[in-house]
């Protein structure tokens, strides 16, 4: 169990004291590990203490928790062992002035611990429902093993025992309400803030970084003369990068002079680098594996557009990354895309390639005038998500749950 205690100049009064569940660390989960800084870097500057809790790797962590054994010793850490030293932790935590103190469990994955957390006031952020909807088959393209379903019922039991939920997005709230039997005054939707200080950088400094990046990654930064279009994702089935790669290779064979597509993430399955070498791809895609936040903050201020076409997400926060970095957006039709992109992004089918290739040719195409007001207005759209809409929404949230 590992504790990380934060002081960041507390308000004069502190009025609620929260223990933050964060995820298990060798699962390697970037986002989240993300969403708990942010939380604890923020929560002081609202008058609340917080410490992270989570799961330590005793017999996981040497090897990978994704697959195989090390998936398995990750298991004994996060289902054997950590609910009984939360359970004394949470004990700790509460024993003070009880009106003033809650438990809040960063990730609806971790929802199995509210099993011990009954007798205290808690809530689960609840950010997506994809593999609870997967193992219930409602995605064919993502069978789940049985092993599978029988950890995403432990999670829906989890978040049906919960004192309250607080969703990501209205389309995750839709889920919620639909998968579980929680009463809907239980149910909240507070849309997330970003998690880094995106902001559009400027030209000699993204110049800059982006040549670091391609220095360490071996490629000559000549290959960013011309614009480039950019995605930036894991291989996860919902990011689509199969249908993404076939939207693109469309156009190309439209317009061959198509700007190069960088993709930042995971390296590419063997399947997937396999269609771009039989489809004469590898002089057009750029794959990058090792990019900081800055980094990644040069590519969406350079970027031509910004390409996010998932099948599905709870949020998306690659949108709001891009349009806070004053970069356009082509994304999925598919709710919360909309949602959590406003008016501003091209919006496509990503089950339909021909469609959505046409509709990317034309946002490359895309006059200097509409350009600008739509940069414009996604820079504004952005201002929906601020930190401080968010925190002061869950601090609310957080002295109702103490007065129940």
């Amino acid at each position: 169990m590992l504790f990380y205690p934060w002081n960041f100049g507390f308000c004069e009064r502190e009025f609620v004291r929260v223990l933050l569940v964060a995820n298990y660390p060798p699962d390697r989960q970037q986002s989240m590990w993300r969403l708990a800084r942010l939380f604890s870097n923020a929560l002081p500057q609202f008058g609340v203490r917080c410490e992270i809790i989570q799961p330590s790797p005793v017999f996981g962590g040497r090897l990978p928790s994704n697959r195989g054994l090390g998936k398995w010793l990750g298991y004994l850490d996060k289902y054997l062992l950590f609910p009984k030293s939360l359970a004394r932790a949470a004990g700790r935590w509460m024993s003070g002035p009880p009106q003033d103190a809650l438990i809040h469990i960063l990730d609806h994955s971790n929802a199995v611990y509210t099993r011990v957390l009954q007798p205290w006031p808690h809530l689960v952020t609840c950010l997506d429902c994809l593999a609870i909807r997967s193992a219930q088959n409602e995605f064919p393209e993502n069978p789940t093993r049985w092993t599978g379903k029988q950890l995403q019922q432990a999670i829906l039991g989890g978040l049906n025992r919960a004192c309250h939920i607080a969703a990501a997005s209205l389309a995750t709230a839709r889920d919620v309400g639909r998968l579980c039997t929680l009463p809907p005054q239980r149910l909240s939707t507070i849309h997330l803030a970003l998690n880094y200080g995106y902001a559009p950088m400027g030209e000699s400094e993204a110049a800059r970084h982006i040549k670091a990046l391609l220095s360490r990654a071996s490629f000559s930064a000549t290959k960013l003369v011309e614009p480039f279009l950019l995605h930036v994702s894991g291989n996860q089935w919902y990011k689509n990068r199969p249908g993404l790669l076939r939207m693109y290779l469309l156009l190309v064979q439209q317009q061959p002079t198509v700007p190069r597509l960088i993709l930042v993430g995971e390296p590419l399955p063997n399947v997937l680098r396999r269609f771009i070498a039989e489809h004469g791809l590898s002089d057009h895609v750029t794959v990058l594996t090792d990019c900081g936040d800055e980094e990644l903050r040069a590519l969406y201020t350079r970027a031509e557009l910004v390409l996010f076409p998932s099948l599905a997400e709870g949020f998306g926060w690659p949108i709001l990354e891009a349009q806070a970095c004053g970069g356009r957006v082509l994304t999925s039709d598919v709710e919360p895309m909309p949602e959590v992109a406003g008016a501003s992004a091209f919006f496509v089918n990503p089950r339909d390639d021909r469609a959505a290739a046409e509709v990317l040719g034309q946002a490359i195409q895309e006059p200097a005038a509409s350009r600008r007001a739509r940069i414009a207005e996604g820079l504004q759209n952005v201002q929906r998500f601020s930190l401080d809409n968010m925190m002061t929404q869950y601090v609310q949230l957080y002295r109702n749950l103490i007065k129940q």
